[in-house]
């Protein structure tokens, strides 16, 4: 077996969040944010919501990208109750709708290298639902600190969002377990010990 396969190390990213998160909100919206493009799934969410229960939950749509009129387009043709497209929203504005959220929804459909969006919502101990896709099973524990829903199924992101609209208390309990991994395994200090760690191997 050829030695060269040792030689490729995968070191995650780290985020920081100095600010203190969020009270919980296990009633609140479910979020979007991010750029609304074809590959980020967001016409699956719309589905999906379509197909739930949401008990008087918004999901939020924060972002702009080609595909914004086509989503809202397709919002009104799925008479969507509950749903808003909160547009291009900057890093002060985040904090806000953060704070008014539940979860993260993550529901790409293309093979995401690793999400940071995901360490943005455990700095504010929030929990994630995403499609099983991608980096995503590899970042996310499922029934830890989020939950996985089938690749391409708009019936199983369904199920994983209703279930934390039927039992809220899962998103906090959830989430504090994101931020606990987020201190531990995508700090700065854990990121600077593997990358000084690998500089050190002998490859030879």
């Amino acid at each position: 077996v050829s030695q060269s396969r040792y030689r490729i190390h995968v070191i995650p990213h780290f985020y920081e969040h100095r600010e203190p998160p969020p009270a919980p909100c296990p009633d609140g919206d479910f979020l979007f944010l991010g750029r609304l493009s074809r590959e980020k799934g967001v016409d699956y969410l719309l589905r999906s919501w379509a197909k739930l229960e949401p008990r008087g939950r918004r999901l939020v749509v924060a972002g702009t990208g080609p595909e914004e009129s086509s989503l809202k387009q397709l919002a009104v043709q799925l008479g969507l109750k509950g749903v808003h497209f909160a547009g291009f929203v900057d890093k002060k504005q985040q904090a806000d709708l953060w704070a008014k959220s539940a979860a993260l929804v993550v529901p790409s459909i293309w093979d995401e290298p690793f999400g940071m969006v995901v360490l943005e919502a455990w700095a504010r101990s929030r929990p994630v639902v995403a499609f099983a896709k991608g980096a995503l099973p590899e970042l996310i524990r499922h029934n830890a600190d989020g939950l996985l829903a089938e690749p391409f199924s708009e019936g199983s992101l369904a199920e994983n969002i209703q279930e934390l609209i039927i039992s809220p208390a899962k998103g906090p309990a959830m989430g504090s377990a994101g931020r606990l991994r987020l201190e531990k395994e995508f700090s700065r200090q854990v990121w600077y010990k593997k990358i000084e760690a690998t500089y050190q191997m002998d490859l030879r």
